[in-house]
């Protein structure tokens, strides 16, 4: 009987250190879902935001024009939304909905 309570204490302590923790969890392993309203404009919105962002960094110089961002979309879409761009720096809510929203709304070239 002593030997089951020593496996028994043993199995309840492994799986105790092995939970994950909420506190261990990072903010890049989730995606944010953005807030929408409004119209974004690319020349006016986007752009400022990929060149004070991406460009400067030295990261996306190839990011100079809609043709260049529209073309990688999906691809800027998914990393700002799970956090991983840009490097190095961290989007506001208020810049992420920019981006993410302009995608969303089919990225117009306004």
């Amino acid at each position: 009987m002593r030997k089951l309570s020593y496996i028994f204490c043993l199995f309840a302590l492994l799986q105790f250190s092995c939970k994950k923790s909420d506190k261990n969890s990072t903010s890049k392993s989730s995606v944010y879902t953005p807030v929408c309203s409004g119209t974004v404009s690319f020349s006016s919105n986007v752009m400022p935001l990929i060149n004070s962002s991406c460009n400067t960094s030295g990261c996306h110089s190839n990011y100079s024009n809609y043709n260049q961002i529209n073309a990688n979309k999906a691809n800027i879409r998914s990393r700002v939304a799970n956090g991983s761009m840009p490097k190095n720096a961290t989007l506001s809510n208020a810049q992420k909905d920019i981006i993410l929203c302009w995608i969303d709304a089919g990225a117009p070239n306004n």
